[in-house]
């Protein structure tokens, strides 16, 4: 069995904040205050963070891992061909962690990015011919989120925002223009729920 030891904090290695989740607060300092508390309302944070620590966690070489706020890994602290090393010969998590573009993984959950429900979606959605449709979104891993419709048997329940059932007994046959603003801000909100748990 492996013998694992510290290789010391976020902190010693970065020299910037305690977390990542902090680094991340001074990312998006630069933004407006409205667009920062969307982006901490959505979940978008939380996203940026997951995906950062699967960054590094990626670049990271086997054996090694961050665990929280520390980084972990084989007692001996050497022996990582191909990697950057220390001034001491040991790895170079800074130089690891350096080379991440967090501002990239920052611009892919941009929630100014993310998908908005409109009226063409539940156009698309009423006029479907698909079996039970659904409007759900579509939130691959490595791609941006976007709504579609589709047969709701298949298509995760969990993805769905609404079905083509609950939007006509929603909107009835001859909705007006405030009748319809309304179910998409109903919608909208759906929507953002999800997207925060995605």
């Amino acid at each position: 069995m492996t013998t694992t030891t510290s290789y010391g904090t976020w902190y010693n290695h970065t020299g910037h904040n305690p977390t990542p989740g902090a680094d991340i607060l001074d990312a998006i300092n630069g933004g407006d205050e409205d667009w920062r508390e969307r982006m901490q309302t959505s979940g978008a944070l939380d996203r940026i963070e997951t995906s950062w620590r699967q960054a590094i966690q990626s670049a990271l070489p086997v054996g090694v891992t961050l665990a929280g706020n520390e980084f972990i890994g084989p007692y001996e602290n050497r022996g990582f061909p191909g990697y950057p090393t220390d001034e001491d010969g040991g790895l170079d998590i800074k130089a690891i962690v350096e080379d991440i573009d967090l501002m990239a993984i920052v611009e892919a959950h941009d929630v100014d990015s993310l998908p908005t429900v409109t009226a063409a979606h539940l156009q698309a959605l009423l006029g479907s011919s698909a079996e039970s449709p659904v409007l759900y979104l579509k939130a691959d891993e490595d791609e941006t989120p976007e709504l579609d419709v589709w047969a709701g048997a298949l298509v995760d329940h969990h993805q769905v925002i609404t079905t083509q059932a609950d939007a006509r007994d929603a909107l009835g046959d001859d909705p007006d223009e405030e009748a319809t603003a309304s179910y998409l801000a109903t919608l909208q909100e759906t929507l953002d729920e999800l997207l925060a748990h995605a």
